[in-house]
């Protein structure tokens, strides 16, 4: 793997997923249908290739998890608990990003 981040920065580590789905209420109780990490997996593939319908994104977390879940059930959990499932993560990992210059910055009392 060539090396794509500057000197002095690493790659953001993943949150607790599980966590945040449950704490966002996309997950309530565990099953081997639906995983917070694969339902992840399953969005950011379907923005990169392109095929995002409800039957292509189950397709393609029965692949992952290898449990079918059905394109209604899936339907069903695109509401209000996955998008802040969704905001959590990106927060998380932003935070991780950008919390030292931020603080740097921050304490420089510098704005630019």
């Amino acid at each position: 793997m060539s090396k794509a981040l500057p000197a002095g920065r690493s790659w953001p580590s993943l949150p607790d997923l599980d966590l945040i789905a449950s704490q966002a209420r996309l997950i309530i109780r565990q099953t081997r249908k639906f995983s917070a990490a694969g339902f992840l997996q399953c969005l950011l593939s379907s923005v990169v290739t392109g095929l995002a319908s409800f039957n292509q994104i189950a397709g393609d977390l029965k692949d992952r998890d290898h449990s079918g879940m059905a394109r209604q059930s899936l339907h069903e959990r695109f509401d209000i608990r996955s998008t802040a499932f969704l905001m959590a993560v990106l927060c998380d990992l932003m935070e991780q990003r950008y919390s030292t210059a931020a603080t740097a910055v921050g304490s420089s009392g510098t704005w630019y």
